[in-house]
């Protein structure tokens, strides 16, 4: 077993990273820019099989802590704490599954007799991870079948939001087999074989094993941050957690998204819609710390994720055939989608049009504007996450996971740089995978 141990420091973008031994890491970036101190931490594990118990543990743990055993006790500390804030996220980053603790706090300086917050916030941090509340030598058994329904409802649910069900379901036909295409939630048939007792020994294993991020963004030194880092992520760990940890990252998996088959997939499923959606799939096979990248940017704002993008121009604007239509990447797994919703009877042409579109611009040069509306867009986004100390967290995070570090200013100005004869190249490299519909009547699937 491996004790906390000050093992490096180094610059990663825009954080001093510390390398505190057993896989655990603390990001320090220290600015006084903000009124607030923002404390992530993120715990990951491979997305698969496990999914289901790796999602329902945080949602227990954020349930109470020995210290303050029930949610009325953890809102009324952290109202106490000049109302601080306090929530948890579970987020899948390629074939990636990490929990994300975010804590954020007044800066100290800012008010009268304040003395200790900081550090008192972070033992709260600590019991949150390490001492959760308990019922005998394990997790409290009401929490934990309380939380189980919880999750089957939010999974179950997912039905409910007919874009983001198409799009798990894309993925299911896009991936088959992968990791990639497991829901972050998990699978609703896997959580009533979860109990407490193995709930707890799941949530051990993660202390034991998870690789652990710490990241602060304040008014902070690099010495206090170091000291509460290292005494928030305190406690015994395996001897496989720091190869895990420099293992589990995106930059092996993302070879089998290079496949495509030799013709596109086509899925029709049906069910009670009066709103018809139409998904995309494409294979770029370039991910984050490609050189090809910044380029398969500019041209996925150009193609659909901008509000005066071509999909939007060309299908909503000029002919009225969707409701909503969009773009986005996923750079960790080397995919682009496209998505619209549209009434049931114009699915198939306008598949075929957002086909098009893109055929279009792999065949030609954008325009000024639409370079010009890029640029904009992406110095307007990159100047947002540096004013957020959140979003600045997210996004080294994300691209961290990749196995890529870049500043924010790095990143803005490689994607600015981009020239228009790029744009077209970088379209003719999104090559169709899968085409999913889903339409209005009886339940079924056609295709796959």
């Amino acid at each position: 077993m491996r004790a906390m141990q000050r093992v490096g420091r180094e610059r990663e973008g825009d954080f001093i990273r510390h390398d505190l031994g057993g896989g655990r890491n603390l990001f320090s970036l220290r600015t006084g820019r903000f009124k607030t101190i923002v404390v992530k931490v993120f715990l990951r594990a491979p997305l698969d099989g496990d999914a289901t118990r790796f999602a329902l543990a945080p949602a227990v743990l954020a349930r109470g802590t020995a210290a303050l055993p029930d949610m009325a006790d953890i809102a009324r500390f952290v109202e106490e704490c000049y109302g601080a804030s306090f929530h948890y996220q579970v987020q899948k980053v390629g074939e990636i599954q990490q929990v994300c603790f975010q804590f954020e706090l007044v800066d100290p300086r800012y008010l009268h007799g304040a003395n200790g917050l900081v550090d008192g916030f972070f033992g709260f941090i600590r019991d949150v991870l390490r001492d959760p509340a308990r019922e005998g030598a394990g997790l409290v058994r009401r929490y934990v079948e309380q939380e189980k329904v919880n999750l089957k409802k939010q999974i179950e649910g997912l039905v409910n939001d007919k874009a983001q069900y198409a799009f798990q379901r894309c993925l299911a036909h896009m991936f088959p087999g992968e990791p990639y295409r497991l829901y972050e939630y998990g699978d609703a048939e896997q959580v009533d074989a979860v109990d407490a007792p193995g709930l707890s020994a799941y949530h051990a294993g993660l202390l034991r094993d998870a690789p652990m991020d710490l990241f602060i963004a304040g008014d902070v030194s690099e010495s206090r941050a170091l000291r509460l880092a290292a005494a928030a992520l305190a406690g015994e760990r395996g001897e496989r957690a720091a190869a895990r940890a420099k293992s589990l990252i995106n930059a092996g998996p993302g070879h089998r998204s290079a496949r495509v088959p030799a013709r596109p997939r086509r899925v029709r499923e049906r069910l009670a819609v009066k709103q018809a959606q139409v998904v995309l799939g494409f294979r770029t096979g370039v991910r984050h710390g490609d050189a090809t990248l910044p380029a398969l940017q500019v041209m996925n704002a150009i193609y659909g994720g901008l509000p005066v993008s071509r999909l939007f121009k060309n299908i909503r604007e000029k002919r009225g055939l969707c409701y909503s239509v969009t773009s986005w990447l996923d750079a960790s797994q080397g995919v682009m989608f496209a998505a619209a919703g549209v009434a049931p009877e114009k699915a198939a042409e306008v598949a075929d049009l957002m086909v098009g579109d893109l055929e279009s611009l792999a065949a030609g040069a954008p325009t000024r504007e639409e370079m010009a509306a890029a640029r904009k867009a992406f110095q307007h986004r990159y100047r947002s996450c540096r004013d957020t100390p959140g979003a600045t967290i997210d996004h080294f995070q994300h691209r961290r996971l990749s196995g890529v570090v870049a500043s924010l200013s790095e990143s803005s100005r490689r994607v600015c740089a981009v020239r228009p004869e790029e744009v077209g190249p970088a379209a003719g490299r999104a090559r169709l995978d899968t085409v999913y519909h889903l339409v209005n009547g009886r339940p079924g699937i056609e295709g796959g």
